[in-house]
């Protein structure tokens, strides 16, 4: 299930915290605490975390109106 975590959604269910996002963020807005991803203010939804997730965790703008 797809928790909405500022402009993305991420299911921790898929996730296996590879720290790919993370990596693969070029505004450095992601970060994981106490194995609950955050996102921090500056997303410019460029997608490359959800492009580079092997697990499909990550989906970025969907839902937004």
């Amino acid at each position: 299930m797809f928790k909405k975590v500022g402009k993305v959604l991420w299911d921790c269910n898929c996730c296996k915290y590879c720290n790919l996002c993370v990596e693969f963020c070029p505004k450095k807005v992601l970060s994981f605490e106490n194995n609950d991803l955050k996102q921090h203010d500056g997303c410019i939804k460029c997608k490359l975390c959800e492009q580079y997730c092997p697990d499909l965790a990550i989906k970025v703008g969907q839902g937004e109106k």
